[in-house]
């Protein structure tokens, strides 16, 4: 199984603004989120992809600035395609964050 993790900061931003923005962030980025978290700033989605499931959360920590933890792993997937996944969710989210 491949997994794939990063961490970003979001100055200005706090951990709440980054739960938020992920809940658009991962349609945009073609995930379903299936649990929601707000009060430990955690995410869960998945999306299907080469006919399996990509598993992924997102964690926002109240740091100063705030810091934004995204996973995903797969039995399918290499981790560079996963890193790639995780870019695309980390752009939908800057984008949400305005």
């Amino acid at each position: 199984m491949a997994k794939s993790q990063e961490t970003r900061s979001f100055e200005g931003k706090s951990a709440n603004d980054c739960y938020n923005a992920g809940l658009k962030a991962y349609p945009a980025a073609g995930f379903n989120v299936w649990k929601e978290r707000s009060l430990a700033w955690l995410l869960m989605a998945k999306k299907k992809d080469k006919g399996v499931d990509v598993d992924s959360n997102l964690s926002a920590r109240p740091t100063s600035p705030a810091q934004v933890t995204i996973s995903l792993s797969s039995d399918a997937h290499s981790e560079e395609e996963l890193s790639a996944m995780t870019e695309h969710i980390f752009s939908a989210l800057q984008q949400a964050l305005g």
